[in-house]
């Protein structure tokens, strides 16, 4: 299976490759009120209103400020398009099934539901995501919420 590397603080993370749209260089996003503390806000990408993960938020991380390593992910979510904005992404590799393992059940809770396994490379290990699961049904319905404000205005504009 190929991923895609990406890091948040000293830590190394991965993503299956075919659900990723596109890795971008940060920009700031259009802030949006009353949205969760790790949406960031908005971006507009080829005139899609893309809603920003700050996933140091989302694990819980310290803030730091944002640097030219600073990269945002563009992932399908079931239907939506949404950015993970990660510390850098710095590569992609393929790892074969004898490199893969499974989440420990000790260590299994619903705040890292979205962690499948690992991937031990060298001198480090990958966590891997569930890209399903990197938001809470909940919150899943809030964004479709969001995206069907947005169309809506979108075509008020448009009229």
């Amino acid at each position: 299976m190929k991923i895609v590397v990406f890091r948040i603080e000293a830590n190394h993370y991965g993503l299956d490759i075919m659900r990723i749209e596109e890795v971008l260089s940060y920009s700031s996003p259009q802030s949006i009120p009353k949205m969760p503390d790790f949406i960031e806000g908005v971006i507009d990408f080829r005139k899609q209103v893309v809603p920003l993960f700050d996933m140091r938020k989302r694990f819980e991380v310290d803030q730091v400020l944002y640097t030219p390593d600073t990269r945002v992910i563009l992932l399908r979510l079931q239907k939506q398009l949404i950015g993970l904005v990660v510390d850098e992404a710095s590569e992609v590799i393929m790892y074969e099934a004898d490199e893969f393992r499974v989440k420990p059940d000790q260590i299994v809770t619903i705040k890292n539901e979205f962690i499948s396994g690992f991937v031990k490379r060298q001198n480090r290990t990958i966590v891997l995501l569930d890209i399903d699961r990197i938001i809470t049904s909940q919150e899943s319905i809030l964004l479709e919420k969001f995206q069907k404000m947005v169309k809506k205005s979108g075509k008020r504009k448009g009229k």
